[in-house]
């Protein structure tokens, strides 16, 4: 009787490792990876990550990944261990690497632009596991899961996340030297985005910066700064732009006017400062 307990163990050690896994799913990808992680060719290729949801451990064999969801089978797992709660990493990069041991490549690029698609399937080649179906546009260096991570985390927890990013900020006149008075238009493509900007040289931020609500009068030598922000979103950096006006610069008091209000070099100084 008691030599059926080894056995029993043995059985459930078989059971429990080396066997195909029942569930995993795509925990986080990076479309547009530039600093994040390199290849072992010391390539900036994207990456996708699978993370374990079985409860065991076991492998992956015989599971599919895809961009394309009319062909569910496009690139085959190999038999790669992968303890429960683990997350394997697996480059984007249509080198079409699955080796057992080493580096993994699919043999398809994932899409930046919006409208892109990615799933895991199992080994019977019809059930999705994990799937994103026509996600938005991705931005370099955010990874996404759902919700984008400023943070990309591969091969660990997600960090914090958040639901969008916030379209960069546009001026509707390019910095320049002019000589009239212009309305400069500042805006987003961020449906809700708050704009907040400074002409001091500040820096402006989420809560600092004067709230943008019409076109800005420039009459003088200004830098405007401005940034959009909205809840939940990643804000945008700063942009910054400078608006010369020779005249206003002639009059500035670090000017000399020996010079500037000299009879004959006076008239001169706005064409010499355009030369």
């Amino acid at each position: 009787m008691f030599w059926r307990l080894p056995l029993l163990f043995v059985t459930l050690c078989l059971s429990t490792y080396g066997a195909t896994l029942e569930d995993a799913t795509i925990s986080e990808f990076l479309a547009d990876n530039d600093e994040t992680l390199n290849d072992s060719d010391g390539d900036q290729s994207d990456w996708i990550e699978i993370e374990n949801t079985s409860g065991v451990t076991g492998d992956l064999g015989g599971w599919f990944l895809t961009d394309d969801p009319l062909l569910l089978t496009k690139w085959e797992l190999p038999a790669v261990e992968l303890a429960n709660g683990g997350q394997l990493i697996i480059f984007a990069s249509a080198k079409d690497r699955a080796p057992v041991v080493g580096e993994l490549h699919t043999n398809f690029k994932l899409q930046s632009s919006a409208g892109g698609y990615l799933a895991l399937v199992k080994p019977d080649g019809t059930t999705i596991a994990s799937e994103f179906t026509d996600y938005p546009e991705q931005f370099t260096d955010i990874s996404y899961g759902g919700q984008f991570y400023p943070t990309p985390t591969p091969g660990e927890a997600n960090g914090a996340s958040v639901t969008g990013i916030t379209k960069d900020t546009k001026f509707s006149i390019g910095r320049g030297v002019f000589d009239a008075p212009i309305s400069l238009v500042i805006s987003t493509l961020t449906d809700g985005a708050t704009i907040r900007y400074t002409t001091n040289g500040s820096i402006p931020s989420e809560n600092s910066g004067i709230i943008y609500n019409g076109p800005i009068s420039v009459a003088e030598t200004t830098i405007v700064r401005a940034i959009a922000y909205k809840d939940r979103f990643l804000s945008t950096n700063v942009d910054t732009h400078t608006y010369l006006f020779p005249a206003d610069v002639v009059n500035q008091p670090e000017m000399r006017t020996a010079i500037t209000q000299n009879a004959t070099y006076g008239p001169q100084m706005v064409d010499a400062l355009l030369s």
